[in-house]
């Protein structure tokens, strides 16, 4: 019998007898027989007999905790993970007794039992006081790590108010953990400013200054609150917070303060609320923040939301005049070096979009210019700050050949011929080698087209934005995507799913196998991946022998083991690599997302049916080639997003059973999912990202179901399911929206009364407001919806026309101002 079979075993057999009856059978002893038989039997019988005790439900996982304490340690496990996957509110005063059971594994399903978020308000002020008591007290750390992560998984005033006062509390590094598990929610907003002033200044209310850890956890998340707070100026103390976090003795904290402001602005452009952000860049100017920094956001803002092309050239070559006088210092001299890259490059762009292909070329080849004297110097082989800094240089001088590239497109030059191609590949080797040198520093080799076309001076960035500039407009860009793709999938096949590849006669550019460079360098990848595993080994043996305790500590036995584990395995492909090289390609290379990015542009135009072509094409391409082991999870995700692409396009053609279907799928592959990572003990952060992109598929279906089926009954089991897997505000007004429907009007009102409106939040408040018959309201809510969320014309019209249709605002139909926004007047 296999160890999980054993395990199972010892569940069941440790379970009282009338319990078994209960979990197993509807009181036959014979039924109860015949699966404890099946236990013993091998495994496949034992997980069915699992299967079974599950499928009893709640009624299941509260006979489990009969007599749980006298259970066998394996016993208790199992018992305990029954609990935390089928258990509901009425085991919970139970768990809280349990809470400080002896086991390790025990107290780990305890802590994400009682974070659950469909317990919703259950017995919550004892469930954060076992969270809260677990984070200070627990013998583990990576225990009193989850139970802090938990603890803000709650999004509850009580939860927040817990963790503020256990930052203030606990000592390093568990203080910046409870930091950091602070929920990016209005919720959080007191706390974290309070923290982030009393790091600059005397101190909080308690006198008490903050750690500059803990300032270097909050900040980033003061920047994600800010987003949502700005409307008008920046106040001063939110603008002293960043303003005195970019200037801190402290790398740490400058780091941070640097990644608040760049999360603050990305919010405001992905919002599409340019106005807001050039307002705030205008505040900071004042407060007195770096010259070059605002004109390098200048710059990017006015590609988008602004669209401006003019605009963001103007403000390339301020930043580039920033850049006189002599460095001091290698770091400065190094730092000169990227902003003068930044500078050449968006000039570059904006000379692109301004249809000045010469002007563009020039300024891209000296920003590339600029890297190529960067990578001479090999800063990779001093040391690993260096070495980060020499893969981040490969990675942007990738990008400037991603550039060129495109000003040969937009030329008209043929996407098959050579300086094409050779530019695709190059872009290639140099993200090979990117991830080479990132291997042999982390021993993490996993990487692909999306980590450099997503960042964020990508061409996806800047130009395939969804507005019109003047030598790219949406037509435009729309086609500069789809050979992109082509041209890409033709250097790189597998890496790029969803784009046939242009048909070509050099082996050499088309497969990378072939290509003596591309090959040395996917082999380097695998050598240096082993290099970084066996470092990262000896850095924890060493670790542990300095503790001299001579018990090495539970966590880091499963750190070894995972790491080992992995040693063996890359050693394996190493002398398996010479005879199967594709197998080594699918392995360290994540397939793109390009096809899905394309999808959802071409669904923004109206044009779905062109966007289903792509995320079905994606689909199969990625069920023909195959999906690595390293990134397996990875590659069903992208499977379900394709399958979510499909249904969705679907419902704006009003083909809602078709949508239901592709949305379905969707769903159970994702339900699939997660139910194979629980079943190998992943851990809550792991999952937890599958189960919040299968809510959005159950809202889907939900939508689905109650604009073009008709039908809200079943809108409302989707959604109610969606909501047991999310609970933030964005699940919170979809539930008052649902509440509304179905004449429960003061529990919708109150729960609008706890929501601060955001822009994801903007449109399901017009509906809200609008069943409940307030009208004005809603009519405003719905005006920022299509000014504040739509920056492109195709998507604003694609707005208006669902608006138009959709049932909840048909209280609104007839109003004049409702009317001339939806169009019709």
């Amino acid at each position: 019998m296999s160890s999980r079979a054993k395990w199972i075993a010892g569940l069941v057999l440790a379970l009282p007898l009338p319990q078994r009856i209960v979990s197993f059978t509807t009181g036959c002893q014979d039924g109860l027989d015949a699966h404890v038989r099946a236990l013993v039997a091998g495994e496949q019988q034992a997980l069915d007999a699992w299967r079974a005790l599950a499928d009893a439900g709640p009624a299941g996982a509260r006979a489990a905790l009969v007599g749980f304490e006298s259970a066998e340690p394996v016993g208790r496990r199992l018992r305990a993970r029954l609990v935390r996957e089928h258990g509901d509110a009425g085991a919970i005063v139970r768990v809280l007794e349990l809470s400080g059971d002896p086991d390790a594994e025990v107290r780990a399903s305890w802590i994400e039992f009682l974070a659950r978020p469909d317990l919703a308000t259950a017995e919550l002020e004892a469930r954060i006081g076992a969270l809260q008591e677990r984070a200070a007290g627990d013998g583990l750390a990576r225990l009193r790590t989850a139970a802090l992560e938990a603890l803000g998984t709650i999004d509850d005033a009580r939860s927040v108010a817990a963790l503020g006062r256990l930052v203030r509390e606990l000592p390093s590094p568990e203080r910046a953990v409870a930091a950091a598990a602070l929920p990016r929610t209005s919720r959080s907003r007191e706390v974290v400013r309070e923290l982030a002033l009393a790091g600059f200044g005397p101190g909080g209310a308690d006198g008490a200054r903050t750690p500059d850890d803990v300032l270097a956890a909050i900040l980033p998340i003061h920047g994600h609150l800010l987003a949502d707070e700005v409307r008008g100026a920046v106040s001063a103390r939110d603008g002293a917070i960043l303003l005195l976090g970019v200037r801190h003795p402290t790398n740490a904290v400058r780091r941070a303060a640097d990644r608040a402001f760049e999360t603050l602005l990305a919010r405001l452009r992905e919002q599409g609320r340019g106005e807001h952000a050039l307002r705030l860049l205008a505040d900071l100017e004042r407060y007195g923040i770096r010259a070059r920094v605002l004109h390098y956001h200048r710059a990017r803002l006015a590609f988008f939301p602004a669209g401006d092309a003019q605009a963001a050239l103007e403000s390339a070559r301020r930043l580039r005049e920033q850049e006189g006088g002599a460095p001091v210092g290698e770091d400065e001299r190094v730092g000169r070096g990227l902003w003068l890259f930044r500078s050449l490059y968006l000039e570059g762009m904006a000379e692109l979009a301004l249809g000045r292909v010469p002007q563009a070329r020039a300024r891209l080849e000296e920003s590339a210019a600029v890297l190529d004297g960067q990578l001479a110097e090999r800063l990779d082989r001093a040391d690993e700050r260096s070495s980060a800094r020499h893969v981040d240089t490969l990675h942007q001088r990738a990008l400037a050949e991603v550039a060129l590239l495109l000003c040969t497109l937009v030329e008209n030059e043929l996407p098959t011929s050579a300086p094409v191609l050779e530019r695709a590949r190059a872009a290639h080797v140099l993200a090979l080698e990117a991830q080479s040198i990132h291997a042999a520093t982390t021993g993490d080799a996993l990487s692909g087209w999306d980590g450099l076309l997503d960042s964020e001076l990508s061409p996806y960035r800047l130009l395939f934005t969804g507005l019109a500039l003047p030598a790219i407009d949406r037509e435009r860009s729309l086609g500069l995507q789809a050979v992109l793709g082509r041209v890409l999938a033709t250097v790189a096949p597998r890496e790029v799913p969803g784009f046939v590849p242009f048909a070509v006669d050099s082996q050499v550019l088309s497969d990378p196998i072939v290509d003596p460079e591309r090959l040395g360098q996917l082999q380097a990848i695998k050598r240096n991946q082993l290099e970084g595993v066996v470092r990262e080994i000896e850095r924890i043996q060493a670790r542990v022998a300095r503790l001299r305790v001579g018990v090495v500590p539970e966590e880091d036995i499963e750190i070894l083991d995972s790491l080992d584990l992995r040693r063996r395995v890359i050693q394996r492909d190493l002398l398996q690599g010479d005879r199967d090289g594709w197998r080594a390609l699918l392995e360290l290379r994540i397939p793109g997302s390009m096809a899905l990015w394309i999808a959802r542009d071409l669904r923004g135009e109206g044009r779905g049916a062109e966007s289903r072509e792509y995320a079905a094409r994606m689909k199969a391409d990625l069920e023909r080639f195959g999906i690595g082991g390293g990134w397996y999870w990875l590659g069903q995700e992208r499977l379900a997003r394709a399958d979510m692409a499909i249904g969705n396009a679907w419902t704006d053609e009003d083909e809602p059973r078709k949508a239901e279907e592709s949305l379905m799928a969707a769903v159970q592959r994702l339900e699939d999912i997660e139910r194979q990572l629980t079943e190998r003990g992943a851990s809550e952060g792991f999952v937890r990202p599958f189960r919040a992109l299968r809510s959005s598929a159950l809202v889907s279906l939900a939508v689905n179901a109650n604009v073009r089926l008709g039908a809200p009954d079943r809108a409302l089991e989707y959604y109610e399911e969606a909501y047991t897997l999310r609970s933030d505000d964005f699940m919170r007004v979809l539930l008052a929206c649902y509440r509304a429907r179905s004449g429960r009007a003061e529990e919708a009102r109150a729960l609008l009364r706890e929501i601060h409106p955001g822009p994801g939040t903007l449109y399901n408040m017009a509906c809200t407001y609008a069943l409940l018959g307030d009208a004005e309201v809603a009519l405003d809510f719905l005006e920022r919806e299509l000014e504040e969320n739509h920056p492109s014309v195709g998507s604003r019209e694609r707005q208006m026309e669902w608006a138009a249709k959709d049932p909840d605002l048909a209280s609104l139909r007839g109003d004049p101002r409702f009317e001339k926004l939806v169009g019709r007047r």
